[in-house]
């Protein structure tokens, strides 16, 4: 291993570790925080058997004011009022987290941390090649990428809930062995259909499933709606069916953060076509420009769900290798900020598996020298990105800010699809 690789581990443990450090030595600095804001009282609620509290009650069209804000404010009383608390996830992530719940806030925030270290951790491990001969620094390459460090830090669901069940259907999409297939590819389509759990990266795993659906590749696309079935029906079994409508009108009333005057979501972080969109035009005609925003967001995926299906039919083999799913997985990354209407900075980490995707051994030496270069600058204007809205004096630039990386990685995008397949 060179100095300069050695250098990088130095930093890359580092950087693992320092959320962990900051919770512990600031505490309430991370009173702002998704994990206090939103999990760990979501987890306490659970154990209350006040689970219902989490969303906003039938009549209420805002977040401001509901019982789980009022609950979030009343356990921590030293958070802004202005700060809203919102809850739009499935009520089994507040099942997941009424363990956590059951310890001091600060020590659940750092065990929480150290599970998602060590679920990245096993995720490279997963995509290790033996005859790299840089493998520890490939190990710890996730934690360099600033989107990661920002999602340990405020404590998301993106690593745990995101990253990891995509890596390990893109690895369970790679088996050549047509019998061992058939059940890796069930259950591939059952992990993307996890992604219940982090609504954000559905559309990921719908452009892999839908593309190989179209060349007749079903069974991912069966295990996704399996696992989509079995989320829902866990919900509706442990919570009734009425809780699982409260959390599909929440995920709906989420996109008033960008259309309600009352709130003030911190316009650096909101990284999606459709929500930076919003953001050019002012609150009385959001509601009007939503429909535009959100109908080019579904054009955009469809157009890239088409191209995939007729790049994959014009291959005419009948059979996709590692380099196709790759491909497809690298698509659905790129693709996310375009389409998803709710998409923040720490969101990216999923680019994570980018990296590990990059570095296997069956890429040839040319496409494999395109990649790693295109790697190397999605994590340079990432972090680049991370430094520049954290210390600089930026928030003139408003939303023409996110809007420089959003059309970033949308010529990233264009310019895969001129190398992919």
């Amino acid at each position: 291993m060179s100095l300069i690789s050695r250098l990088l581990l130095i930093l890359a443990v580092y950087l693992a570790f320092l959320p962990s450090i900051i919770v512990y030595v600031q505490p309430r600095l991370m009173e702002g925080g998704d994990y206090l804001m939103t999990f760990y009282p979501a987890g306490k609620l659970c154990l209350m058997g006040r689970i219902a509290d989490i969303y906003t009650p039938d009549g209420m069209s805002t977040f401001i004011g509901a019982p789980f804000d009022k609950f979030i404010h009343a356990l921590f009383p030293s958070i802004p009022t202005e700060c809203v608390a919102i809850y739009m996830y499935s009520p089994l992530i507040a099942l997941f987290f009424a363990p956590f719940a059951l310890l001091p806030h600060v020590q659940s925030v750092i065990v929480y941390q150290l599970l998602n270290i060590a679920a990245v951790l096993w995720c490279a491990w997963v995509y290790r090649s033996p005859e790299q001969k840089t493998f520890w620094s490939r190990l710890f390459l996730a934690f360099l990428f600033t989107p990661v460090f920002h999602t340990l830090l405020i404590g998301q669901l993106g690593l745990l809930f995101g990253l990891v069940p995509l890596a390990l259907a893109c690895r369970l999409l790679w088996e050549k062995d047509r019998d061992r297939r058939k059940i890796k590819d069930l259950l591939a389509g059952g992990l993307l259909g996890a992604l219940y759990l982090k609504p954000q990266f559905l559309p990921c795993a719908m452009l892999v499933v839908g593309s190989l659906f179209l060349v007749k590749r079903y069974r991912p696309a069966l295990g996704f709606i399996a696992g989509m079935a079995l989320m829902v029906g866990l919900t509706c079994l442990l919570y009734g069916p009425e809780m699982f409508a409260a959390f599909v009108k929440s995920v709906k009333m989420s996109d008033t953060c960008y259309s309600f005057e009352g709130y003030k979501p911190p316009t650096h972080l909101v990284v999606c076509l459709p929500a930076v969109i919003l953001q050019f035009f002012p609150h009385s005609l959001r509601d009007q420009v939503k429909l535009f925003a959100y109908g080019l967001s579904a054009l955009i995926g469809l157009a890239l769900l088409l191209d995939c299906y007729l790049k994959l039919k014009a291959r005419g083999d009948g059979d996709q290798d590692e380099r196709t799913i790759s491909y497809l997985f690298l698509f659905g990354l790129l693709v996310l900020p375009l389409v998803v209407p709710h998409f923040l900075f720490y969101d990216l980490c999923a680019l994570v598996l980018m990296a590990w995707i990059c570095y296997q051994p069956f890429w040839p030496r040319l496409e494999s020298g395109k990649l790693l270069l295109w790697r190397i600058l999605i994590y340079w204007a990432c972090n680049i990105y991370y430094i520049v809205f954290s210390f600089a004096p930026v928030a003139f630039l408003g939303q023409w800010l996110p809007m420089i990386l959003v059309v970033f990685l949308t010529a990233c995008l264009l310019l895969l699809r001129r190398v992919a397949f």
